[in-house]
């Protein structure tokens, strides 16, 4: 999460950027790796000027643009697979690329972007100049939970989610996933 800098234009000056990444492929990235292609983003996003989607184009993009680079500089093979958001208002703007999920939760509804999982299965961003990015817009108020996810959670039963996201507090969301996913891998 970053709100805005102090050096951002008066159209971002109120928003805060929101970004998941997960990185696939050849090589392993350190932890360094995943911070510089985050603040990559919000940076991009803080700079644009742009409408917000346009802007969460840019971010996804300048994300797409130095993972091409260090494929061709250093030979690598990372791909990554991006969701991130914007928050401005009242209102959520969602960029989506390859296999991470937006979920959100509005008095015991959940929705989930992409709608259809199976659609994920996209080779993510860093492997070609035109990735493709997808976008959707909530509408949200106090109490209402936004959470991203890798593609994990794709492949989890529906109404397991959303028994966590309505589990209440952020807190116990995540400790309602957490257990999920630890009962997930014992049956392994």
């Amino acid at each position: 999460m970053q709100k805005a800098p102090r050096r951002t234009s008066r159209a971002r000056a109120q928003d805060t950027f929101f970004v998941l990444l997960t990185l696939s492929g050849d090589v392993r990235a350190s932890a360094p790796v995943y911070e510089a292609l985050s603040r990559r983003a919000s940076e991009a996003y803080f700079k644009s000027t742009g409408t917000v989607t346009a802007s969460l184009r840019e971010a996804v993009l300048a994300v797409n643009a130095d993972l091409m680079a260090r494929n061709v500089e250093g030979g690598a093979g990372y791909r990554a697979h991006v969701v991130c958001g914007a928050l401005r208002s009242g209102e959520v703007y969602v960029a989506q690329a390859g296999a991470c999920l937006s979920w959100l939760q509005q008095s015991g509804d959940v929705a989930v972007f992409p709608d259809d999982p199976v659609d994920l299965r996209g080779r993510g961003i860093g492997a070609n100049s035109n990735p493709d990015v997808r976008l959707t817009r909530y509408t949200v108020a106090p109490g209402d939970i936004l959470a991203f996810s890798d593609a994990a959670l794709a492949d989890a039963p529906r109404a397991r989610v959303e028994a966590a996201l309505n589990a209440g507090a952020p807190g116990a969301v995540a400790d309602a996933l957490s257990r999920w996913w630890a009962s997930r891998w014992r049956r392994w």
